[in-house]
């Protein structure tokens, strides 16, 4: 799973010394950039330090439904805050550290544009976060553990959060801001830490000494390009893989299965209504011929057992060598037929309710093949909607085919079978720009279904008016290999 999420609201507050006063009072809400600089001695009073310090706010809603089915506590979960480097034909400093930490309270963005004199008077400012409501300490300057009053949460010590503290060191001055805040996020959603937005400013001894930094710039939330406002992506590997269609004899094969309750997800239910929940809840059973074999099923959970609400899995093994009829072994049927048909029968545990019957199909494993081959991979794309608009819910199937396997021959249509890979990963680039939308990691990890493999695409990070390609990694014998997409364009209007 990814999702991009653009903020909802940006500004910087700054004491920057205009005509000999400090414009205090300056809001700049509606200014296109985020700027962060320090100016040491630079103007009169001798000696002042003028800085800036960025307000930076999104909405969670979206990852806050998904609580159910989203771990924060997973390993693979990730959020990285991003902003946009521009250069705008100025010079920028080098060598600094940028700080990230977790406001403790709202702010209004303000409507404030003049970022020279800094003369639209209103909040949030250097002096207050929202109108008639003050910081703490002028210019967000308090930062305390979450148990004690503060502008900004440093800790949170009851939770074992020593640091909220999320930093990003800039060599050259004109990298783009990509810090990790996975732990600010985690904690807010798991309700310990109600977020109203990140405190970026520069960190530590970069702000308080005698040296002039001045300016970086990032681009901001009323930025007129969409793709250089501030995001906030978050990763989680929620892949589900279903081997209904790919179910080989002498290993381990598992099924999926879903229920929903007038198009809402909900728990299979007994005869008597109680929810069919829990470990061992369901039984599967696999039939032919005088041969029967049963497995207990269990719900879904996640990384840290929280249960997955109408999801079931049941993990099922067959023996190439039990008998089937007579004599006859699941390998004889299989060299004979090249595949085997079983009935499933899918049970509540008490037995009181049939929750499925068809059939799963089983497959030798390759072992007598002698060179892995070089496979010639084409990708069919498949989406619920050839067009969307930002936010709508799209979900992507691939289907991965190889020019170098022989089908079987037929005087009439057939289809062609999907070809076994394994691993998939995806990433969209802007067809125009060739800029990556994201790469490839662990929240990119797809799902795999008798259809193929799917995902739901994140069309709120994407722009407006732009089209993007897919690219995907695979793996097949052991090797990993990289097929593009050249057909298919995914458009936002």
């Amino acid at each position: 799973m990814i999702k991009i999420i653009t903020s909802s609201g940006d500004t910087y507050v700054t004491n920057k010394i205009v005509d000999g006063q400090f414009s205090v009072s300056g809001n700049v809400g509606r200014a296109g950039t985020l700027d962060l600089f320090k100016l040491y001695d630079e103007s009169v009073p001798t000696g002042s330090n003028e800085i800036s310090r960025f307000l930076v706010d999104f909405d969670l809603t979206e990852l806050t439904f998904l609580s159910a089915s989203l771990d924060a506590s997973d390993p693979t979960f990730k959020a990285n805050l991003r902003l946009k480097s521009l250069a705008l034909g100025q010079s920028a400093p080098s060598g600094f550290t940028v700080s990230v930490f977790p406001l403790s309270s709202s702010f209004t963005e303000g409507v404030g544009r003049d970022i020279v004199s800094f003369a639209d008077v209103g909040a949030a400012n250097w002096l207050s976060r929202s109108n008639g409501t003050l910081w703490t300490v002028t210019g967000c300057g308090l930062g305390a553990d979450l148990s004690s009053t503060s502008d900004y949460v440093t800790s949170d010590t009851a939770a074992g959060v020593s640091t909220f503290e999320c930093t990003q060191f800039f060599s050259l001055g004109n990298e783009d801001l990509d810090i990790d805040v996975t732990r600010i996020i985690s904690s807010s959603l798991a309700r310990r830490l109600s977020f109203n937005g990140f405190r970026i400013s520069f960190s530590g001894s970069d702000e308080t000494d005698q040296v002039t930094r001045f300016v970086k710039r990032f681009g901001s939330t009323n930025a007129r390009d969409f793709s250089i406002r501030p995001k906030l992506i978050v990763q989680c590997d929620d892949s589900i893989i279903d081997n209904r269609s790919s179910s080989f004899v002498d290993t381990n094969n598992t099924l999926l299965y879903f229920s929903s309750d007038r198009g809402y997800v909900s728990p299979f239910k007994e005869l008597n209504g109680n929810q069919v929940t829990g470990s061992n809840c369901i039984v599967l059973t696999l039939s032919t011929s005088s041969f029967s074999t049963s497995f207990t099923g269990s719900e879904a959970s996640s990384y840290s057992g929280t249960r997955i609400p109408g999801t079931y899995q049941v993990t099922f093994h067959v023996s190439g060598t039990s008998v089937i009829s007579g004599t006859q072994t699941v390998n004889d049927f299989l060299t004979a037929s090249g595949s085997i048909k079983f009935t499933e029968t899918l049970k509540t545990q008490a037995g009181s309710r049939k929750l499925k019957t068809g059939t799963v199909t089983l497959n030798p494993l390759s072992w007598n093949v002698t060179t892995p081959g070089y496979p010639d991979f084409i990708v069919s794309i498949h989406t619920s909607s050839p067009t969307f608009t930002v936010g709508q819910q799209v979900r992507m199937t691939a289907m991965f085919f190889d020019r170098n396997e022989q089908s079987r021959a037929s005087k009439f249509p057939i289809q062609v079978s999907q070809t076994e890979v394994y691993g998939v990963r995806y990433r969209l680039r802007d067809s125009l720009t060739g800029e990556l939308l994201f790469d490839f990691c662990e929240g990119s990890k797809m799902s795999l279904d008798s259809g193929g493999w799917f995902t739901d695409l994140p069309t709120g990070g994407m722009k407006i008016g732009s089209t993007y390609t897919s690219e995907f990694e695979v793996i097949k014998n052991g090797k990993l290999y990289h097929v593009i997409d050249r057909s298919t364009r995914l458009r936002v209007n």
